[in-house]
């Protein structure tokens, strides 16, 4: 970013900061966080950001078309996936690591039990098991589903590893800043969210496959996911 652009946003700030606003303070912080993780990680979060593309590319237009779409739980579901991917996605690049983590593990989740058909009267269900039943996917897909709910669970969930992480850089536990390895261990975790999430699109609306391969860059984009880009 240039110095000038840079000068005027601080300028807006203090503008801003004559009102109290807990909001703008912490969007302040947010800010910030963003601004050192483009200077440091810029290819990174620009395809951070592309995700939400492929969701105005994809999801969007079926909506559109398929006005029944909101009238299943995988539905709704599955469109509730663009506002907790523009959250995670702002939680990644303001800073906020751990909120991203348990923001696309409920994605995850909540797609996988709709997928399932899980009663909602039924005891907390067993991921594993609901994965194992999904015939859509191959074993090696299962299992490297199953490894990232894992993975998202020891960093969402009050575990040995979260604890570790805090522990490794204490502010980490009650401020927001850049962090290298929690920024691209969260940008990985994006790309197998949206991957489980748009393969499960690409068998159930396999129109969206003459789409994506009719749109270049929405086609290269989803070629990027993992799995999904077996489905196109």
């Amino acid at each position: 970013m240039s110095l000038p652009r840079l000068s005027f946003e601080s300028a807006l700030w203090k503008l801003l900061e004559r009102r109290k606003s807990f909001v703008i303070m912490q969007a302040k912080l947010f800010r910030q966080s963003e601004i050192l993780t483009f200077a440091r990680k810029k290819d990174s979060a620009e395809i951070l950001i592309d995700h939400l593309q492929n969701w105005i590319d994809g999801i969007l237009p079926l909506i559109a078309e398929h006005g029944g779409l909101l009238g299943s739980n995988l539905g709704i579901y599955l469109t509730e996936f663009w506002p907790s991917l523009q959250f995670a996605i702002f939680s990644i690049l303001g800073g906020a690591y751990f909120d991203a983590v348990r923001n696309l593990r409920f994605s995850l989740e909540s797609v996988l039990i709709a997928l399932a058909d899980y009663g909602e009267d039924e005891n907390r269900p067993s991921y594993y098991r609901i994965i194992e039943s999904l015939p859509m996917f191959s074993e090696a897909e299962k299992t490297r589903l199953k490894a990232l709910h894992g993975k998202l669970s020891l960093l969402a969930h009050p575990s040995r590893e979260h604890l570790q992480r805090l522990l490794e850089e204490p502010g980490r536990a009650f401020t927001l800043f850049y962090d290298p390895d929690l920024f691209t261990e969260c940008c990985s975790f994006v790309d197998e969210v949206a991957g489980a999430i748009f393969s499960i699109i690409l068998e159930i609306y396999p129109e969206i496959k003459a789409k994506a391969t009719g749109e270049r860059y929405f086609y290269s984009s989803l070629k990027r996911l993992p799995m999904a880009a077996d489905r196109i």
